[in-house]
């Protein structure tokens, strides 16, 4: 399964059909996370993770026809053998908070901080770009028996870990519930840490009922 024909399967299903329901999710996940624009130096990763979102989470929260099923179902075209197998592994994709615990040119092992589980995840398309304990939220999946990284990317500072670790256990020990509106309280700090380099990452990034 090679990573072109990935994003040009993901590209099909965000487009077509499900233009008009693209837009509307579009309205609701810059609610959700912050409107980024394209003068925002996060801006291609955050559209990224859009498009990532509403193939695979948006359905789910709004009753809206799945991307998935759709493109399974032949709106584009009957799928081949390695189209199925890559939906396969969007189904099962990981979405999480990644702090990095070693980089090694195009492979860095770094821990899922919901999880708190390490992977060994190989991204030599973004080089040598990460570095022991930066933060990032993205997606990955298995492609070609490896942990990938999809293009959906909003990094976070290093001085927020604490607080994202602890709240991360505070949501593990509630199997789990508030996690996604965590991550995108997350996505939307970001935006202000980017936009606000004079004000103290601390007072961005803390507990909003504290």
């Amino acid at each position: 399964m090679r990573k072109e024909t990935l994003d040009r399967l993901m590209g099909q299903m965000a487009g077509g059909q499900m233009e008009p329901q693209a837009r509307q999710a579009l309205a609701v996940f810059r609610e959700r996370t912050g409107a980024s624009f394209e003068d925002d130096p996060s801006h291609e990763g955050r559209m990224a993770l859009f498009t990532e979102w509403f193939i695979l989470d948006y359905p789910k929260a709004y009753g809206a026809i799945s991307p998935l099923d759709l493109y399974l179902a032949g709106a584009e075209g009957a799928p081949g053998e390695e189209e199925r197998a890559m939906v396969t592994s969007l189904r099962k994709n990981v979405h999480d908070i990644f702090q990095v615990r070693w980089a090694d040119g195009g492979r860095i092992k770094a821990q899922a901080m919901y999880m708190n589980k390490e992977f060994l995840i190989d991204c030599e398309e973004r080089g040598g770009a990460f570095r022991k304990g930066d933060i990032f939220e993205a997606r990955m999946i298995t492609l070609e028996g490896k942990w990938r990284l999809l293009n959906g990317f909003v990094s976070h500072p290093s001085q927020a870990g604490k607080y994202i670790q602890a709240e991360m256990g505070r949501i593990r020990a509630q199997n789990g519930a508030g996690l996604h509106s965590f991550i995108s309280r997350l996505s939307a700090m970001s935006l202000m840490c980017e936009r606000s380099r004079n004000i103290d990452v601390n007072e961005i990034y803390k507990n909003e009922a504290a």
